[in-house]
């Protein structure tokens, strides 16, 4: 039950950081309500299941490579400066106009989940902390367990994962009907300054990395 618990946990600890998965889910959830949040989260869930494969296969040094890393930081940096871009453009309307617009709930699905995706396949900062965290858990119950073991607790940390994007769109979604829509609109400027800023921040690490 304790090592459950713990797993939960980790999986809830890996997804509240403030970072650009959380900010998407977010801004999405603001323009296109619930679904459009969690199909985000969803989309990161997928890259991080991708990386608990690669970690658990020990592909590991193949994403931790120097050449690597710099195409991710060179493809973060450009997308969430476009993310960035795109969300101030849109600050000066009305997000309730973008929300009530009427769209297939297919196709607002896919597209926020390959926003989510995408965000998360290309951010080093997540990476490194599925290789540090992750890495760590892993190389210590494979050696006290068995395959079934490690495949339960990588679930249960995905089920942290989930309760938690499940939250933040929830928490989102309801309380913006609450807001005013200056008190959204500034909402989405810091959202696209914080996309701006973790833009930055990949960039300047390209640069350290490349010099």
């Amino acid at each position: 039950m304790i090592t459950a618990i713990s797993a939960i946990v980790l999986g809830i600890s890996l997804a509240a950081p403030v970072g650009p998965i959380c900010l998407e889910i977010i801004n999405r959830t603001l323009r296109n309500g619930f679904l459009g949040g969690i199909a985000v989260g969803i989309g990161g869930m997928t890259a991080d299941a991708l990386f608990m494969t690669t970690i658990y296969f020990g592909l590991g040094s193949i994403l931790t490579h120097i050449t690597t890393q710099a195409i991710l930081y060179l493809c973060g940096c450009l997308f969430l400066a476009y993310l960035s871009v795109r969300t101030f453009k849109k600050a000066p309307q009305s997000l309730w106009k973008d929300r009530h617009l009427i769209r297939p709930k297919k196709s607002i699905f896919w597209k926020c989940f390959y926003t989510g995706l995408f965000i998360a396949l290309i951010n080093p900062i997540n990476i490194m902390f599925w290789f540090g965290i992750y890495g760590s858990v892993l190389s210590e119950i494979v050696e006290r367990s068995n395959g079934l073991f490690i495949l339960w607790y990588s679930l249960l940390i995905f089920t942290g994962i989930l309760l938690w994007n499940l939250n933040l769109s929830f928490l989102t979604h309801f309380s913006s009907f609450l807001m005013k829509a200056k008190v959204l609109k500034g909402l989405n400027v810091v959202a696209a300054t914080m996309l701006a800023f973790f833009s930055l921040h990949f960039g300047i690490q390209l640069y350290y990395l490349i010099s």
